[in-house]
């Protein structure tokens, strides 16, 4: 052997002794840490590793997503696990009980949407046993662990809202503030895809209905509930403007010259500046200061949604309510509410929410009431024209005409949204 690779030997040997070697170790925490130049190399070691997870991070995402899509987090959190682990063989106790206290904790996450949950889980899952043997996993499971994904928030129930123009512009606003989720898919090619599925059925709020649903499972709940709320944020009336834009336009109105107006531009920009809000109607037990009913839940409830609106004022529309319905809480106790057939013409009582988003302002009520979904609470919203819950135009147009003219007259507000 020459001498120049017996040095190279020595050197590359003694230089990896040298740095796996420490002068002491300190117990820091429930960690040990060497003390010499082991710890320099540990340094090394973990800059590497985070490079190597930081760039590994996007091409796990999108990976992630296509294995657990349809996937359902609550039949899905006991058995993939199990059977994902029995798959493996060696995977040691510790790790499994550190995977199902994980995921145990995102059981418990409130405010978190289903399909959201199963992909944190399969990120979980596949830190431990590896892209191929999870989606091996989930293709033999199968049907026992993809069922159908609980509409929250709800996005299917405001399928009655939208146009059918405005739903099949969707697909667009879904891509440019997601696009990674088509993969290279061209917009138009998916858009096309939706329409031809939604051709199967004949009335529109049908074909919204299967358009969100699979707008939900490529994109995901969040990014198209924003688009939605985009989309009615656009519907909102703009004012349009017929004359040329001058220097003077762009002037601060406070250090402008003084301009003209005509009565019309008056009357539009007083409009215009007029504050607006959600109001809620109100009748019954909804109007109580205090709940003293042995139902010590449903008190607590209804003093959390008490401090969530202003005082009730009696200035509501004219309903026909009536006590025909019989109330589960209350010990089979009849219950006041809108009663078309046989309902007495009342006026209700009307309050501030203290909320400026729709579906807050909905989540907050249906949390009161103990609603099954968000379809049992009604809205009309005046900006984008929509509504949403109670299926009774007669009711429906009773509340946008006292929200158009009594009431706007008399409090010189602009209602946006009324949910009853």
């Amino acid at each position: 052997m020459s001498p120049t690779v017996t040095q190279v030997l020595l050197a590359g040997f003694g230089t990896m002794a040298f740095f796996r070697t420490s002068l002491f170790t300190l117990r820091v925490g429930e960690a040990d840490v060497a003390i010499g130049p082991a710890a320099v190399l540990q340094v090394i070691l973990d800059a590497a590793d985070r490079a190597c997870d930081r760039f590994r991070a996007g091409p796990r995402s999108s990976d992630v997503i296509r294995i657990m899509r349809g996937v359902s987090f609550e039949r899905a959190r006991i058995a993939l696990p199990l059977h994902c682990f029995a798959l493996m063989q060696n995977v040691s106790p510790v790790e499994q009980s550190g995977v199902v206290q994980a995921i145990s904790g995102l059981s418990g996450t409130t405010g978190m949407a289903d399909d959201v949950k199963a992909y944190n889980m399969g990120l979980l899952l596949m830190n431990v046993v590896g892209e191929d043997v999870l989606r091996q996993a989930v293709s033999a499971l199968g049907p026992l662990i993809k069922g159908t994904i609980k509409d929250d928030p709800p996005i299917l129930a405001r399928a009655v809202s939208f146009h059918r123009e405005q739903v099949e512009r969707l697909p667009h606003i879904c891509a440019a503030l997601a696009p990674q989720w088509l993969g290279g898919k061209p917009v138009e090619d998916y858009a096309d895809e939706l329409q031809k599925a939604a051709a199967r059925v004949n009335s529109d709020a049908e074909k919204n209905v299967i358009m969100l649903a699979k707008l939900r499972e490529q994109f995901g709940s969040d990014t198209l509930e924003q688009a939605l709320n985009l989309l009615v944020a656009c519907a909102a009336p703009v004012r349009t403007v017929n004359q040329p834009i001058t220097e003077a336009d762009l002037v601060p109105r406070a250090a402008a010259e003084p301009v003209l107006e005509t009565k019309l531009g008056q009357a539009t920009r007083a409009k215009e500046q007029q504050p607006s809000e959600i109001r809620i109607l109100g009748w019954g037990s909804l109007l109580w200061e205090k709940d003293e009913s042995a139902d010590k839940t449903f008190a607590e409830r209804h003093e959390k949604y008490r401090k969530l609106h202003e005082a009730w004022a009696p200035e509501g529309p004219t309903l026909p309510l009536e006590f025909s319905r019989v109330s589960r809480r209350r010990n089979g106790a009849l219950t006041l509410v809108i009663d078309r057939d046989n309902g007495t013409p009342t006026r209700v009582s009307s309050a501030r929410s203290a909320r400026t988003a729709l579906a807050e302002a909905i989540k907050d009520l249906r949390d009161r009431e103990e609603a099954e979904s968000e379809e049992q609470i009604a809205y009309v919203d005046l900006v984008s024209g929509t509504h949403g819950g109670r299926n009774d135009k007669d009711t429906r147009k009773t509340v946008e005409e006292w929200a158009k003219g009594d009431w706007a007259r008399a409090r010189r507000h602009r209602c946006d949204l009324v949910r009853f």
